[in-house]
């Protein structure tokens, strides 16, 4: 699917491509009937094409620009190594001990969360925020303060840069961007907004700093300058009875900034929960 693209970055020595139209891109190819989604629409390391792997690259889902109609994509080689687009699960928790943790919250006030066979995302974040793991997790004042995290999907515009040393910015225009969970949290007697990302399984082992960084800039459009958006992946799996929690906080987002640099994305804090017979 990538090869023509990775070949022009290459002849050329560019370390981008695009933005451009996928249907304009596989228009007169063997690709030509295949929807975008699939291709460009990617949240792990190990769902990139196997060319955009061996040619170190990432592809970024780019909305619609001003009078087009279809969706527009770029890609982007890294500097570094993957961790300039992906938080790696083997990295981030590698050095972070499982600890049992203990609901305030009675068992029966918890019950609906046993009755499915087969919890989604949105289910881990509810039960981490009302058992307080979550809180817990991001060392909140008030972990078992009864909160209602918020989810929605949206199209957003604002503009993104892939990595400072690439020398790009792109814009995200009128995008569409899913949210797995907001909501306002206490810290040292602060306000933050905390947006999750969150995966549940462990099928795979990163999640895309695109991810991340499109959530914050989305809300960035509505939030207070005051109140500092802070991302947070969280990954979810069962090991027999236990029901894991991984959680990586990062870096604050600046509200005053116009535009986000996804390699910028840094880890700042990692926990690791266990709820037994959940």
């Amino acid at each position: 699917m990538f090869e023509r693209a990775i070949a022009e970055m290459e002849a050329h020595e560019k370390l981008a491509f695009g933005p451009v139209s996928f249907r304009n891109y596989v228009r007169g190819t063997a690709d030509e009937g295949a929807l975008p989604a699939p291709w460009i629409a990617k949240d792990s390391l190990d769902s990139l094409a196997p060319e955009l792997r061996r040619a170190n690259t990432m592809v970024f889902r780019l909305g619609s620009p001003l009078g087009e109609k279809h969706t527009h994509f770029a890609l982007a080689k890294y500097i570094s190594d993957w961790s300039d687009y992906f938080l790696l699960d083997k990295i981030l928790f590698q050095d972070t001990a499982p600890q049992f943790f203990l609901p305030s919250v009675a068992a029966d006030a918890l019950f609906a969360f046993r009755v499915f066979p087969k919890m989604t995302e949105s289910s881990i974040v509810n039960l981490a925020v009302a058992t307080g793991l979550l809180g817990t997790a991001l060392a909140l004042d008030y972990p078992n303060q009864v909160v209602i995290p918020a989810t929605g999907m949206s199209t957003f515009t604002f503009s993104v840069i892939p990595h400072t040393k690439i020398g790009i910015s792109w814009n995200h225009t009128k995008g569409q961007v899913e949210i797995d969970a907001v909501f306002v949290g206490m810290r040292q007697r602060r306000p933050s907004l905390f947006v999750v990302e969150a995966k549940f399984g462990v099928r795979s082992t990163s999640i895309a700093k695109h991810k991340l960084a499109y959530s914050a800039l989305a809300m960035k459009t509505t939030t207070p300058p005051h109140l500092p958006i802070v991302p947070v992946y969280l990954r979810a799996f069962r090991v027999a009875e236990d029901l894991h929690y991984q959680v990586c906080e990062c870096e604050p987002i600046e509200i005053g900034s116009k535009s986000l640099v996804i390699a910028d994305i840094k880890p700042t804090r990692t926990v690791h929960l266990l709820l037994r017979g959940y």
